[in-house]
């Protein structure tokens, strides 16, 4: 999680995130930055107390509630899409 860093967090719902360096443009790699960036968005959330429970159950939740990615790479990138659907399994999703 040392990639993307939390910047603010508000109780409406706003939340804003600084970039990641993305060091490299294989799936692995943007997967890892996608991983990092949703359980950032979780810890930010149960440490404020904007919701309750654990980071884990708050990442479960964030995962269920993705539908979709601004991003072209899903698209091409067929892999990604793979280590996307691999996790929500294994978080029970």
């Amino acid at each position: 999680m040392d990639r993307v860093q939390a910047t603010n967090y508000h109780i409406a719902g706003t939340v804003s995130m600084a970039l990641a360096e993305v060091t490299a443009g294989d799936a692995a790699t943007q997967f890892e930055c996608t991983q990092n960036l949703l359980s950032n968005m979780a810890a930010m959330m149960v440490n404020s107390g904007a919701v309750e429970g654990t980071i884990d159950q708050q990442l479960q939740q964030l995962l269920l509630k993705l539908q979709n990615v601004m991003t072209d790479r899903h698209i091409v990138n067929k892999l990604w899409v793979q280590h996307m659907q691999k996790w929500r399994n294994d978080v029970n999703i």
